[in-house]
């Protein structure tokens, strides 16, 4: 929940062309879904099983990678962890 709401920071402080190409991409397109790795694609195939229809733009996972990589570097650094 937490790196989700990072993620939507960080989308909300990218150039305005950014974010329009991102909404044109995403509004305009057909989501075609291209996944090589078998654990990412179980892990969507769970989610649109449970209703979820959004399939995450490479941008979006990258995002989230990082959002999560910082939280947990931030919590492993406190004092009692």
């Amino acid at each position: 929940m937490l790196s989700s709401e990072f993620v939507k920071v960080k989308k909300a402080k990218l150039r305005k062309c950014v974010r329009f190409y991102n909404w044109l991409n995403l509004t305009f397109t057909e989501q075609i879904m291209f996944k090589n790795r078998k654990p990412e694609l179980e892990a969507l195939k769970q989610k649109h099983a449970e209703g979820e229809v959004k399939i995450p733009t490479e941008l979006e996972r990258i995002m989230q990678n990082e959002a999560k990589e910082l939280i947990k570097q931030h919590y492993d650094h406190l004092e009692g962890s």
